[in-house]
């Protein structure tokens, strides 16, 4: 089985992405939905729209990175701000040719801040993915998967369609129970097309009580500063040590990646076979083999055995072999934490 390995080196940065504001308004367009387009990339930045129902005015959804450059695979960071005055300039230049020059106001009422990482392929990125998603399932709450079903081993190659396991595409949680703020992981590779590399984005999307805990202002004007980006910045690294880091590391007293190696070794404790345990723990083993290659060491008297178990079930052909997925995580959550 071919083994994917992720070398040390992460780039992260840390930023933001879309924000949505709310337009209060009597005054009706004549058309429901219009774009805005930046001149700058001369492209599609944000859409404004009616809302719907009994509320009045409209809504508009607006891509910070992309109104300056040609995607959002980069997120839109400190070091962009001094393209701020710019962003604000084309907002009011477009809005003036909407509703005249005194336009109404414009309210952030959410804001997605994330984290994208470039990592070395896209299998390492699928299996980070699956690490966040037992971390969240742990603490037995619900939590929303994009899943394609994948056929790996031996003995699904004489399967015609069943899937040995899943392969997840993004996770979404609920709102946190602070009411602030909920998560989305996904694989950004996938949704942009990108093959050569991998590119995992860790998202947090606030709401409006997320924003005043910030101090952004209620304002798109007042949100485009220096201040409110750099606040918003440091509840993002604040909440991620709180929500992800500290489930890893500490889960109620209980780290995570230490009860992962121990169910492993339990089980060669119980069962004896290595390839059986493994794939018995398939949904751990293929996260990250160091989990295997510890808990043998662990469980073994002799080194010599431990690595003959590692090597028996790294040649079975049952089991895709990735490496470097946990020190990747542990990587990349330092770069967002201390920036």
């Amino acid at each position: 089985m071919q083994t994917k390995k992720q070398n040390k080196n992460v780039l992260v940065g840390v930023g933001l992405d879309t924000i949505q504001c709310d337009i209060p308004t009597e005054y009706e367009l004549m058309e429901n939905e219009h774009v805005f387009v930046s001149p700058k990339t001369g492209i599609e930045i944000g859409k404004l729209t009616r809302k719907q129902g009994q509320e009045r005015g409209y809504r508009l959804n607006l891509c910070l990175p992309k109104s300056i450059r040609q995607d959002n695979v980069k997120p839109f960071t400190v070091l962009d701000a001094f393209h701020l005055y710019e962003v604000g300039q084309m907002i009011t230049v477009q809005m003036q040719e909407l509703f005249g020059k005194s336009f109404p106001q414009l309210y952030v009422s959410t804001a997605e801040v994330n984290a994208t990482a470039e990592l070395e392929n896209n299998v390492i990125v699928e299996s980070m993915l699956k690490l966040l998603s037992l971390m969240f399932l742990s603490g037995g709450e619900k939590l929303f998967l994009c899943v394609r079903g994948t056929k790996t081993g031996r003995r699904y190659d004489k399967i015609s369609s069943l899937p040995s396991g899943a392969k997840i595409e993004s996770l979404r949680t609920p709102r946190t129970s602070n009411s602030r703020c909920s998560h989305k992981f996904y694989d950004k590779g996938i949704e942009q097309g990108i093959e050569d590399r991998g590119v995992l984005r860790l998202e947090t999307i606030y709401n409006r009580r997320g924003l005043d805990f910030a101090r952004t202002g209620k304002t798109l004007f007042e949100f485009l500063s220096v201040g409110s980006i750099k606040s918003l910045l440091k509840t993002y690294r604040a909440d991620y040590r709180s929500y992800v880091i500290e489930r890893y590391w500490n889960n109620a007293g209980h780290p995570f990646y230490e009860q992962m190696v121990e169910i492993i070794t339990n089980d060669l404790a119980l069962y004896k076979h290595p390839v059986a345990v493994a794939i018995m723990n398939r949904t751990l083993v293929e996260l990250d083999y160091a989990l295997f290659k510890r808990a043998s060491y662990a469980y073994y008297d002799k080194r010599n055995s431990a690595n003959q178990a590692i090597s028996r079930v790294r040649r079975s052909g049952e089991i895709v072999i990735t490496e470097g997925v946990i020190d990747a995580f542990v990587t990349l959550s330092r770069a967002i934490v201390y920036g």
